[in-house]
């Protein structure tokens, strides 16, 4: 699928997206109750993430005579994959409530050590006697939450949640470890708040496409490879400016090319992925699979997605798309 037809794939993506977002916040708007945070979460989530495919979408070049910056799409390519991490994690993934409800509070305890970590970074080291205070509350509410009760008691002890578990527990014995607070490492056992990374949550959502021939443990081990060491590496040098990055545009001058497109492509496909794997989430979540019409564009929209998938599998073999 060659770059126009992608660019054209990504917009019906995000028209999709877009209607379907204001579906849902009509929906909650009319409710006779008012909506839990975690509804309100998975809607900000899904809009954060059609947003952020609009800019893409508007950064990529028209013609061939045109300058773009195509760092900045690689950039926000990388925020659209970690956008979705969250959403997954937080709202969407198949859990029981009390183990959700249990995230959320993870959630909610990263972003005060985060915030309480900017404000003594600008304050020079001292302390914000408030968050200190919410930090101390809300290690109590962890421990109190049934959840937590569950993972401390249980004989599992490989489960996702182990090293936060542990933590907590020697901030609660006496010794050098003793803290009415959090560890001092606790912010990255929090692992920016999920417990799952992109790689994991990526092959999770195989689920959700068909396969004419399914895929096999050793294949999904190399597609999620793939991912690392090409999708992660390309967007990441881009991040943070390598000389790939610097060469790939003073070569092109700024303008689209040959060279350019093996690479553009596939961030866009990977930009369709994710935003049509979170349309269909929300329409089986929220029970709109027998709304004809979404189910319908979803599916010619897909289409650009399933070009990421084909790439990460090895098995494109268009030039205009295979990295």
């Amino acid at each position: 699928m060659h770059y126009h037809l992608l660019s054209n794939k990504l917009k019906e993506s995000i028209v999709l997206a877009t209607t379907l977002s204001e579906l849902l916040l009509n929906n909650q708007r009319n409710l006779a109750t008012i909506p839990s945070e975690i509804d309100l979460l998975r809607v900000t989530l899904y809009r954060r993430t059609i947003l952020i495919s609009e800019a893409i979408s508007q950064l990529l070049p028209i013609s061939k005579t045109e300058n773009f910056s195509f760092t900045s799409i690689a950039s926000l390519t990388r925020v659209l994959v970690e956008s979705y991490r969250p959403f997954y994690y937080l709202t969407i993934e198949n859990i029981k409530d009390e183990e959700r409800d249990f995230r959320y509070l993870l959630f909610e305890v990263y972003l005060l050590i985060e915030r309480r970590n900017m404000i003594e970074a600008i304050r020079n080291g001292n302390q914000h006697p408030d968050l200190q205070t919410e930090l101390v509350e809300s290690k109590q509410k962890i421990i109190n939450h049934p959840y937590y009760k569950f993972l401390r008691n249980t004989k599992n002890s490989e489960h996702i949640y182990r090293k936060l578990v542990q933590s907590i527990e020697d901030t609660k014995k006496d010794g050098p470890k003793k803290n009415k607070e959090f560890s001092k490492g606790f912010m990255e056992i929090l692992g920016k708040g999920c417990f799952k990374n992109d790689k994991t949550i990526l092959l999770e959502r195989l689920a959700t496409y068909e396969f004419n021939d399914p895929l096999s443990d050793e294949e999904k081990k190399m597609m999620g490879n793939r991912f690392d060491n090409f999708f992660n590496k390309l967007m990441s040098n881009y991040v943070h400016s390598s000389a790939f990055a610097i060469s790939m545009e003073h070569s092109s001058n700024f303008k689209l090319n040959g060279e350019v497109e093996l690479y553009l492509n596939p961030m866009i496909s990977c930009c369709i992925f994710y935003l049509i794997t979170a349309t269909h989430d929300l329409l089986k979540l929220c029970q709109l699979s027998q709304n004809n019409d979404l189910i319908q564009e979803c599916e010619k929209a897909e289409e650009g997605g399933l070009v990421f998938l084909t790439i990460l599998r090895g098995r494109c073999t268009s030039v205009e798309t295979n990295p």
